[in-house]
């Protein structure tokens, strides 16, 4: 079910585009029979970790980051969502019940367009790898969030819509080659600032929030 705002931003999308393809959304078409036949070799977890964060002192986003061959692991809709948004760090106002044993300055992501304020909805930050390649918890959710912003170009939106309704044919060989589970490790390695920071291990940080709360009892 969705509130009336919500459907209506759907309706309106759907009404303004006829778009089946990537080719009619200005987006480069991708020949995915390269990787269903297992000719592009899919990225190992470790290769992301020795990648360069910044650039002439600015901070690369995930868009800058995912090359072209981690993209042919993914369908177009997730790569197009992934180039919407901004990395961001975790403060105070974001803390939240189910964000407790996360640490000030953990790294997470938002909508490029509208960057929303810290201790507001639409920022996100996966602590487990599992939530993040949950797609209900992260990929859609981020969908319902630019569909509704009023901040995102009308173009984006179209492009996402149209994507979204490709994205179920374009997963389906991926998940039996791992490839979907093998982006989301990618991303899941951008998102830490080192390949072992207690930041990203979710178990370490739930021991030492356990800690420090006998500590204090």
């Amino acid at each position: 079910l969705c509130n009336h705002f919500f459907c209506g931003q759907i309706q309106s999308i759907r009404n303004n585009t006829s778009l089946t393809s990537e080719q009619n959304i200005g987006l480069p078409p991708v020949n995915y029979d390269q990787f269903h036949r297992g000719k592009v070799e899919i990225p190992k977890f470790d290769d992301n970790f020795d990648v360069p964060r910044f650039k002439d002192g600015i901070e690369l986003q995930l868009r800058d980051l995912l090359n072209a061959r981690d993209r042919m692991a993914t369908s177009q809709f997730t790569g197009h969502i992934i180039d919407q948004l901004d990395f961001i760090y975790f403060e105070e106002p974001d803390r939240r019940s189910h964000r407790h044993h996360l640490t000030v300055g953990y790294r997470g992501f938002c909508c490029r367009y509208c960057r929303t304020e810290p201790g507001k909805s639409g920022r996100f930050f996966p602590s487990t790898l599992k939530t993040l390649s949950d797609s209900k918890k992260t990929l859609f959710a981020l969908h319902v969030h630019f569909i509704k912003c009023p901040e995102t170009p009308p173009i984006v939106k179209q492009q996402l819509f149209s994507l979204r309704q490709l994205h179920p044919a374009q997963i389906k060989p991926m998940k039996v080659r791992g490839g979907q589970r093998v982006f989301f490790r990618r991303v899941w390695g951008f998102l830490c600032s080192e390949k072992k920071s207690a930041a990203c291990d979710f178990e370490k940080n739930k021991k030492l929030t356990t800690e420090d709360s006998s500590a204090k009892a």
